[in-house]
């Protein structure tokens, strides 16, 4: 696993998540993020000390990623996080496409453009990301670090637009989906397709949300069209199994 700072955590209040929910949202980003691989194991005891808490509620966490299609869990052995085949990723990414076509569709005729301040901050972080890219060496250390920064401000983004439906089932099931297309999937956009243009999609999405106009959703389509095709045509997707 990733030497990741591990984020304070703490016994749950009458209204705060529970314990194991803090350990499971802290091993979801490691997985998102691609800080624990495909493949990681994820050793109880370690991460109980590292998070300095109790094994019982990272047992209940690896579980409940269990559950989800996500860990491996053997019965006195480690657990390990599941190397997705090509065909759950497939899935995932026509999921997040439903899902996200969905949102658009509802939401565009009432958001209002102070719902969607959230965005237009995001937008604008990753326009300085851009301008970082700009100015640095393709393949250097700067380059690769501006590149992981805006494409965790692309998961933000889409994320926060799911958040717009205020359906806790959406973002649920958005969140499984995510935990197949990790950001390592989404290092093939930066590849295949210039960021250049991801990001003038997110611009126009943006306006498009702010005017009301239906629009968005034939440009939402296509972005996560052009997505698709980046993610089939990269490397690591091809290194996997059918099935």
């Amino acid at each position: 696993m990733a030497d990741r700072q591990a984020p304070q955590i703490n016994g749950s209040g009458k209204d705060g998540p529970s314990l194991s929910d803090q350990v499971y949202q802290y091993l979801v980003e490691g997985i998102v993020r691609g800080e624990i691989a495909y493949g990681a194991s994820l050793n109880i005891k370690e991460i109980a000390a590292k998070l300095n808490v109790s094994p019982m509620p990272i047992r209940d966490a690896v579980k409940k990623l269990e559950g989800e299609g996500v860990a491996v869990v053997k019965p006195r052995s480690s657990s390990y996080v599941r190397t997705p085949s090509k065909r759950d990723v497939l899935q995932s990414v026509d999921a997040r496409r439903m899902i996200e076509l969905y949102v658009v569709s509802a939401i565009y005729p009432t958001v209002s453009v102070e719902q969607l301040e959230p965005m237009r901050r995001i937008v604008e972080a990753m326009r300085g990301e851009i301008e970082r890219l700009r100015g640095c060496v393709d393949g250097s250390d700067e380059y690769q670090e501006a590149r992981d920064r805006y494409i965790a401000l692309d998961r933000e983004f889409h994320a926060t637009l799911c958040g717009l439906m205020n359906n806790a089932y959406v973002d649920k099931f958005y969140r499984e989906v995510n935990l197949h297309l990790n950001m390592r999937f989404r290092h093939e956009v930066g590849r295949a397709h210039s960021l250049e243009q991801t990001f003038r999609d997110h611009e126009v999405m943006l306006q498009e949300l702010e005017e009301n106009s239906p629009a968005i959703i034939g440009t939402m389509e296509t972005h996560l069209d052009r997505s698709r095709e980046n993610i089939i045509n990269g490397e690591l997707f091809q290194t996997l199994n059918d099935e």
